[in-house]
């Protein structure tokens, strides 16, 4: 992986304007157990494309994963917000909302005991 992180690190370097790169490091980033790095590289990426909602998706997706769990519903909302429609988005990606809507549901129940 740490191949993985360094060449998308050098796509970041090499081609600063396109945030895609910033995506695809944010990946290879979580992949090699670095969370926190990848929600820093995925908030560069939405800060020039706000309205991403893959992007957003996949940061709340980290968040999730991290169990900064108050900060990824706030991601889901704005998702909510600016994806006219989840039906429209891959299908990989309205998986990945299904399932976080699901989880975040899940997590917002208090555990008996």
């Amino acid at each position: 992986l740490s191949d993985a992180v360094r060449l998308a690190r050098e796509a970041v370097e090499a081609g600063q304007e396109n945030p895609n790169f910033r995506d695809t490091l944010a990946f290879a980033l979580t992949k090699a157990g670095q969370p926190e790095l990848a929600v820093a590289e995925l908030e560069e990426a939405i800060k020039v494309a706000p309205n991403n909602a893959v992007w957003q998706i996949n940061l709340a997706w980290i968040l999730t994963e991290s169990g900064e769990i108050d900060r990824a519903r706030q991601v889901m909302a704005k998702v909510s917000e600016i994806s006219s429609s989840i039906d429209e988005l891959p299908e990989a990606i309205q998986t990945r909302f299904d399932q976080l809507r699901s989880k975040l549901k899940a997590s917002a129940v208090p555990s008996a005991g």
